[in-house]
């Protein structure tokens, strides 16, 4: 008990901050906004992804954030793996609608040329949503690993409405928008 009074009598200092948090996180019930508040006091002077930063994940996660997004990805994955089966379909009765026309000589050119778009938007569309599919996966894989949430490129972390509205965000927003002005400048 008197190590954790001059502790918090220290607890201006991030390295201080760090060891409230982790003593705060052992006890039975902690006050979550003081541990995220100390811990984010600590990774304040840490480099890239430190082991304040980590226990800050892992406080977020205790506290339901993590979770709630896990959530969210698993439904949204769910949702493109509907939307990739609908593209299937599409796909598959496209094909068979073709190979049934090419016995025919009644298909005007144009709906050919129609019917060869729009085979070529759905596999785009395809494309598309596995790639998305990927990174929600990814997304998965960053939470086990207690890296959800940190910027890649910084290692701040990411506005909890960044990752409601783009659930498999790797970059915050700062970071996002400077790769987007880079890509541009090309």
């Amino acid at each position: 008990m008197g190590t954790r009074v001059y502790v918090s009598e220290q607890a201006s200092k991030p390295r201080n901050a760090y060891v409230l948090a982790a003593l705060d996180l052992a006890e039975p019930s902690p006050a979550w906004s003081t541990v995220i508040e100390r811990l984010r006091a600590a990774t304040a002077s840490e480099g890239k992804l430190g082991r304040a930063r980590s226990m800050l994940v892992y406080a977020l996660a205790r506290w339901g954030n993590i979770e709630e997004a896990r959530k969210r990805i698993i439904a949204e994955r769910a949702r493109i793996i509907r939307e990739l089966g609908r593209i299937e379909e599409t796909i598959n009765d496209a094909t068979q609608g073709q190979e049934g026309s090419n016995q025919s000589y009644s298909n005007h050119l144009a709906d050919i040329g129609t019917d060869y778009m729009e085979q070529e938007k759905n596999f785009y569309y395809a494309s598309q949503e596995g790639h998305y599919l990927r990174a929600l996966d990814e997304a998965l894989e960053r939470i086990e690993r207690g890296e959800y949430g940190l910027c890649e490129s910084c290692g701040d972390l990411i506005g909890d409405k960044r990752l409601k509205a783009v659930p498999s965000a790797r970059l915050c927003i700062k970071c996002k928008s400077e790769a987007e002005k880079s890509q541009r400048g090309r």
